[in-house]
Order: C-alpha cells, then structure tokens, then sequence
C-alpha cells in the first residue's frame, strides 16, 4: 500500500541516532552547567530584551539544538516505513496516533488542573513532546505485540 507522508525504513535508525545525539548533549549540559553552544543567531524577536526584533545576537544555543535534534529525531522514528507496510500497519498507526493524542490531552487536563505559577512553564515544554513520544511508544508496543503473538 502507498502511503504518502512515510520515509524510508533506514530513517528510523537515523532518527534514533539523533535522539540518543540530544539525549547525550542535554545530559552533559546538566551535569556540566557552563557547556554550551555560543553563536551568533538571527532571532525574530527577543521576549526579554526591549527593541530587538529581526536582530543579530550572539546567544548560547545548545538548548535549541537538542530540541531540534529531538524532534527531528522522533519524527523520523515515528514516519519511517515498516518492513511490510499494509492496511493493518496503516490501522495500527492510526489507532497509535489516536490513543497518544487522547492519553496526551487527559495528561495535560491533569496538570492544568495541579500544576500552577512558574512550574507550568515545564508543562508546556513537557507537553511539545508527549504526542510524538507517546505515539512512537504505543506503535512500537503493538508491533512487538503482534509478531509476538
């Protein structure tokens, strides 16, 4: 079956690559808290910084490296091919996507609810991931679920 948004199976072993690249750098800024990846960046607009729309400023961007990395990395993960892509595949991935988008929803209806003042600011970081991570989770459980059984 031709899927249109699907990419070649070699992606998912990329997209891993990328994913463990982040992991690895975001665990190492943590441990050591002065490493980081200064350059000089475009920035659209500065939130903190008054008169600094469409400006040129030198700007650690270790941070948005590793959430590139992720991203790209579990996008990959998550839209690469399976060996046998047929309309249970296709059934599995829609039903994968639909659990993650709701158990994602209900997570976030609970933390709206708990989770007050600056400390909602990680909910909202946590929340850019769930979707993606869940939905790779719940994929890759049901296929190892199915060719197990």
């Amino acid at each position: 079956m031709k899927t249109k948004f699907l990419i070649p199976r070699n992606f998912k072993w990329l997209g891993l690559a990328l994913v463990l690249i982040g992991i690895a750098l975001w665990t190492y800024s943590t441990f050591k808290p002065n490493f980081g990846i200064e350059t000089k960046v475009f920035a659209f607009l500065g939130y903190f910084e008054e008169d600094k729309i469409f400006d040129f400023s030198s700007r650690d961007i270790l941070y948005t490296l590793v959430n590139v990395l992720w991203i790209v990395g579990g996008l990959m993960i998550a839209f690469a091919r399976e060996k046998v892509e047929d309309e249970f595949i296709e059934k599995l991935r829609l039903e994968s996507f639909q659990w993650a988008f709701l158990v994602n929803y209900l997570i976030l209806l609970v933390l709206f609810i708990f989770v007050y003042g600056f400390a909602f600011i990680n909910v909202l970081i946590f929340s850019i991931y769930t979707v993606l991570i869940l939905f790779i989770l719940r994929f890759h459980y049901l296929l190892f679920k199915q060719k197990k059984g």
